[in-house]
């Protein structure tokens, strides 16, 4: 009977530690405005005129996805990131407890060819825990955190 009272309180603790929120910006003066820049849950590299910005964290793991459309004014900045050469993105994995918005070829290992045809370049901040999957294209970037507590 002791191992019932053990259990029921470690599968509490278990469940309670996967708390996520999710938010939602028009623009990123809102998200600034919001303190979620300055918090961390938004990268510091966040276009002035980035829109359609949505992010997903958990605070006891430090879990973050992320995305925002940009316009092309914004592309500099955006261009500062740190390129990951071909060899190196296989190593890289994409977040696997995701929102039903994240793109499927950014879930788990990460497959250059797949990306290839996802438009879709894998960047990293210079310094920071962010990594970074934009479609120049269409002016769409998705983010999530590459450090773990």
């Amino acid at each position: 009977m002791r191992a019932v009272y053990i259990a029921v309180p470690l599968l509490f603790t278990t469940i309670g530690c996967s708390d996520f929120h999710e938010s939602a910006y028009p623009t990123a003066e809102a998200a600034r405005h919001a303190g979620v820049v300055e918090r961390g849950w938004l990268p510091q590299v966040l276009p002035a005129r980035a829109t359609e910005i949505r992010e997903r964290h958990n605070v006891d793991t430090n879990e973050i996805v992320g995305s925002f459309a940009f316009q092309a004014t914004d592309a500099e900045a955006l261009r500062g990131l740190e390129q990951i050469p071909q060899e190196r993105v296989r190593q890289i994995a994409g977040p696997h407890r995701v929102p039903s918005w994240w793109p499927e070829v950014l879930r788990g290992d990460l497959e250059p060819p797949e990306l290839a045809r996802a438009d879709l370049e894998i960047l990293k901040e210079k310094q920071g825990e962010f990594l970074f999957a934009i479609d120049w294209k269409t002016g769409r970037c998705f983010f999530w955190s590459a450090v773990r507590k």
